[in-house]
């Protein structure tokens, strides 16, 4: 019987393009689930998360996603996480 290991090794680098003096995030889905998300970092000249995430025993999947968004401004109550892009 062959043993099949299922597995992801992702580095999520950093984001070109955006929007000055605000903070973005990226989260890792796997089939439409959750399954990890970068801390929320400030643009200034670049923004650069270089988080590397590994996922280990992991079911059958069809898609992977990491979608990026602009975090919500913490002054406005009802200002909203927003998805700016999904790849």
């Amino acid at each position: 019987m062959r043993r099949t290991e299922k597995s992801l090794h992702i580095w999520i680098l950093e984001v070109k393009g955006v929007a000055p003096k605000k903070k973005y995030f990226c989260e890792l889905c796997l089939d439409k689930t959750l399954y990890a998300r970068t801390s929320s970092k400030p643009k200034s000249d670049m923004c650069f998360w270089g988080e590397r995430f590994e996922l280990n025993s992991l079911p059958e999947l069809e898609m992977i996603t990491v979608n990026l968004y602009r975090e919500a401004d913490k002054k406005k109550r009802r200002d909203k996480n927003v998805l700016l892009g999904k790849m």
